[in-house]
Formats: C-alpha cells, structure tokens, sequence
C-alpha cells in the first residue's frame, strides 16, 4: 500500500507539471498517468531484456579490414543502373523540400544541419538515389533508397512543443505510429527492394519480378503484369526495364506510379545516362502541372556511404546506434555451399537529426513495420528480426510471401557478410 501511495503522489506531481506547463495546458485524467507509468515500466524491463540477450554478443566482425569489401565490382552497378526506377515526385509549397538528394549534400556529413542548410542549397542540389545489390543463385535484389533531408508533413512544428508531444505520445502509444505519421522530422529515408530474376540460357533476359516497397514503417509487395500467381497483389508499371514509382509530397512515401492526379506538380527523375555527357537541367519548380520536368540522377552505393560509416559508429551522422546480432545467411562459395554466421555489433540505426521528431529517419537495414516489436521486443507480425528484410532478403521475401522452391536463398554476392561474388570469400 505504501508502494501505491509513493506512485500516486508521484502521478500528481507529474499531472501539476502538465497542468501548469505554459506550452501544453491539458488536465490530464488518473488513468492516462497510470498508462504512462504502465507503458514507461514495460518499456524499461523490454529494453533491459534486449540489452541482456544482447550483451556480450556485440564482436566487430564487420571490422576495419572488412571494410575494404566495398562494392566495386562494375557489373553489380551496371545491373542497379539496368533497373534503377523512375521517379515522379510529387511537390508542393515552393517544391524544393521535396526534391531528391544526398546526405551529405552540404558538404558535411552531419545529420543534424540538413533542415536547416536546405534553404541554404535548394537551388544547388544534385539528385542521387542509393542502391545496394545482392545475388542469389536466380534472382538479383536491389536496394534503392531515396533521401531528403525534410520530412514536412507536419509542417515545421515549434522543437519545444514537438519534443514534450513526443515524450508523451512515445509512452502511450507503444507502437508509435501516431508520432511516426504525423510529425515532421529532419532526414528521411525511405526506399523498395527490387527483385529481378536472373536470365536463363538460352533465354538471358533477366526481368523485375516483384518491388517489396517499404513506405511509412509498413512494407508492400507488388508483383509484374506477367505474374499471374500471385493476384492478391497489385502490379506495377515498367517503361523498359525500369519501375514506374510515384513518391508523394512532404512526407515522401513510396507506392507504384498509378497514372496519379493529372493537377498535381511533379518532377521526373530517371537513372542518368552513363554513355553521354548530357547537360544538366536546371531545377525550375514554377511550372504548370501539367508539363513535366525530367531530371537526371546518379546512383550512390549504401554500403560505401552509410554502411562504413555506421560500422564506425559516426555519431556526425548517426543519432542512435543498435545492436545487431546473430544473422545467417547460406552462401556459395567455389562448389560448394557454406553457412555464414554474422555478429555486427552496435553499429548506427537511426541518422541523427534534431528539427522535429528527433533522429526519427532509419538506415535501411533498421528498417522494421511498427508494431509492439518495436519497444517490447516481441515479433507479433511474424516479419523477422529487424535487419533480415536488408541482409538476407531472399530468406525474408521467399518466407513472407511464399514465393516457392524456385526462389533460392543461397547467395553468391552478398559483401555484408564477405561474400564478394563470384564464390569468394573474404
């Protein structure tokens, strides 16, 4: 009783603060407080399990010399540049907050001067795309991850009131997805899977069979217009061997082009043509809706970019840092197939940003749907550990959507786990 007496004393403390904040004067009831407190000691006890199953587990496989296992190899660039997607980005206000870039398009790679040093560059900025490639046995996965440093779709909110809102809303809902899907933040980082089916002799095409799109923390898959298995899911459009994405504006989520609303501004980006010197179009975003821009952009590889630096633990870049342990993949190495056992360590999950919601934009590989996982480390979804949809997606997509035998999981290039094609192993 005395327990229950020294924690309701403390809810009232708790509630006069609320009450007499000058920023959020709001009389907040007794149940909601016992939630609070409820949600925060779940939270806790489910963070210290992570860290106990954690510890102890967090060896620097991924070291220094491995670093050198960057992915170089030109074939695997010209294959991201084969089906890299076309973009109609969808702008609104004066457009350039929407516009598509690098990080470190200021010249810097810190995460938490990107909001503000866009109204420094927007007449400056260069389009980039990052991509990343794996290769099984039949099928090439591309990682194609599209950056803008503004994530506005709550508009630019006071940091005071958007940090105590956050506090507050991060307790009482577990899963997030209110604060996640309102709220602006600085970085944003949002991105598919590409699966192309390796060409078959004597027939040496290879083709895009499925785009898994990860778009607002929840993952899509769609399926070719030549698939007929799977009708469940949507089709999507290809001009060549191009996907057709549409990204909408201010908070940029990804879906497949739908010949969308006609009266909307967009600009087009298309993969830059290696073969000519064309010049570049200036960015001119007072245009009428109905006359399309194309703008040509370059590819820049994740693992060159943001993998190096997270295993390095830049906190320039990077605003929290996970642990990653304990992934597998299946690997052919001369004729013979081999398990590899990986443990990453604490490497950065988050970029740092400090406008909005703070380091609120992932690194592809923390990408995850949020659920209740995400705090009380359970897998209710039954979606994997967090981290499998990027190293290992020819285990997670073949699972997940039960794409059938002829979907192999056994890898020939894959450099997060030294897998370095051909059958090499470094």
């Amino acid at each position: 009783m005395n327990f229950i007496k020294v924690i309701n004393k403390r809810i009232k403390i708790f509630r006069r603060y609320i009450e007499s904040n000058k920023i959020f004067k709001y009389k907040a009831p007794r149940w909601m407080l016992w939630l609070f407190i409820l949600n925060f000691t779940i939270f806790s006890i489910g963070n210290l399990f992570a860290f106990t199953i954690s510890f102890g587990k967090s060896e620097k496989i991924n070291d220094l010399q491995q670093i050198d296992l960057v992915q170089k190899n030109d074939k695997y660039l010209r294959i991201a540049e084969k089906f890299a997607p076309i973009l109609y980005q969808e702008i609104e206000g004066d457009g350039f907050s929407d516009l598509i870039t690098n990080f470190n398009y200021d010249g810097d790679w810190r995460g938490d001067n990107n909001w503000e040093n866009l109204d420094k560059f927007k007449n400056s900025l260069k389009p980039y795309v990052y991509y990343s490639v794996l290769e099984t046995e039949t099928h090439y996965f591309i990682n194609y991850s599209i950056f803008h440093p503004r994530d506005w779709k709550g508009g630019i909110i006071s940091k005071t009131l958007l940090k105590f809102v956050k506090l507050l809303i991060a307790y009482l809902d577990p899963t997030q997805i209110v604060k996640m899907s309102q709220m602006s933040h600085e970085n944003d980082l949002e991105g598919m899977i590409v699966v192309i089916r390796k060409g078959v002799e004597p027939v040496t095409t290879d083709s895009v069979e499925y785009i898994d799109i990860f778009s607002h923390n929840l993952f899509n898959l769609f399926r070719s217009e030549n698939n007929i298995f799977f009708s469940e899911y949507k089709t999507f459009k290809l001009e060549g061997s191009h996907p057709v994405i549409y990204i909408d504006a201010k908070g940029h989520g990804l879906n497949v082009w739908l010949n969308n609303d006609d009266n909307k501004r967009y600009v087009v980006y298309k993969i830059r043509n290696t073969d000519k010197n064309e010049e570049k179009i200036n960015v001119n975003l007072d245009i009428n809706p109905q006359i399309q821009q194309i703008l040509d952009y370059n590819l820049l590889n994740i693992f060159d970019e943001f993998w190096v630096r997270a295993v390095k633990n830049d906190e320039q870049i990077y605003g929290s840092f996970d642990a990653f342990n304990d992934f597998s993949i299946e690997a052919k190495v001369g004729n013979q197939k081999v398990k590899i056992l990986k443990n990453f360590g604490k490497v950065g999950a988050a970029f740092k940003g400090d406008d909005g919601v703070s380091n609120a934009a992932m690194a592809p590989w923390a990408w995850r749907e949020i659920s209740y996982s995400r705090i009380y480390g359970f897998d209710l979804l039954n979606r994997g550990k967090t981290g499998e949809w990027f190293f290992n997606p020819a285990k997670v997509l073949k699972k997940r959507y039960s794409l059938g035998e002829d979907f192999s999981e056994v890898y020939l290039f894959n450099p997060y786990f030294g897998v370095i094609g051909e059958g090499e192993l470094r």
